[in-house]
């Protein structure tokens, strides 16, 4: 059969393919059905990835407690501090009175408590009014305050020769004739700390004596004269040498004219 341009039935078959396409484009695709996989109806849960296994700690005992001990004071005591009691003291070289004056303690000084002898009787300081020396006062001539008791115990100091003096007599010899031998009158002073030997010689232009021994009860000075000749005119010396306890010495000098 031939159907002609603009027939009726071809305008139906229009229509018709018209409607079925906007039909089919109007469905959601996520309307459509899902495929059937064989599982449908069963809750699938996801699977969780196993942890390792884990080592359960022993637990441990708790130690007791122990007792901080208090710490313990080191510092040291008081240092003792003694002062005049009403009246200026005597500082002496040592302990005792058989050593000579070291200096003297007046009624405002005070000083450290350094040392004490055996008995307790004399203590050491370093004198207030002249430091780098050191003397004992007597304690029961003193105020102390403090406990002398906690401050220890210092030997006596060795005695030593503390100064030697010489001269002569007079200092220029003049003669009326040069007759000869001619005499100076030496006079020399050795002075000790308190008691002690000592061994001493004479040095002169004309000489050098041997050793001499002395011994000293007490400290303070010894006086020695002696005549010291000479054989000629001109100048002398006149000397003491000391070489124990300690090495001192001691120096004068005269002249001899003659016409």
């Amino acid at each position: 059969m031939q159907i002609r341009k603009g027939s009726p039935v071809i305008i139906v078959f229009i229509l018709v393919a018209s409607l079925l396409s906007a039909c089919t484009s109007s469905v959601d695709p996520q309307d459509a059905a899902p495929e059937d996989d064989g599982l449908a109806g069963e809750e699938v849960s996801p699977t969780s990835t196993p942890l390792p296994p884990t080592s359960t700690p022993i637990p441990t005992e708790t130690p007791e407690p122990t007792q901080t001990p208090l710490p313990t004071s080191t510092s040291p005591p008081p240092t003792p501090i003694i002062s005049a009691a009403g009246a200026e003291l005597v500082c002496r070289f040592g302990p005792g009175d058989e050593y000579v004056i070291s200096g003297s303690f007046l009624l405002d000084d005070t000083a450290p408590v350094l040392g004490k002898n055996e008995e307790q009787s004399w203590v050491v300081i370093e004198h207030p009014r002249m430091p780098g020396r050191f003397c004992w006062l007597r304690v029961e001539e003193a105020q102390i305050d403090g406990d002398v008791g906690m401050v220890p115990i210092s030997p006596p100091p060795e005695n030593i020769v503390l100064g030697v003096s010489a001269r002569l007599e007079p200092a220029v010899l003049k003669l009326s004739s040069c007759t000869f031998p001619a005499s100076f009158e030496a006079f020399f002073t050795i002075e000790v700390s308190g008691p002690t030997t000592v061994t001493y010689r004479l040095v002169s232009n004309e000489g050098t004596s041997s050793w001499r021994t002395k011994s000293f009860s007490n400290g303070g000075p010894k006086y020695f004269e002696e005549k010291f000749e000479v054989d000629s005119a001109g100048s002398y010396f006149y000397r003491v040498e000391v070489n124990s306890p300690n090495v001192i010495q001691g120096e004068t000098s005269g002249v001899v004219e003659c016409p």
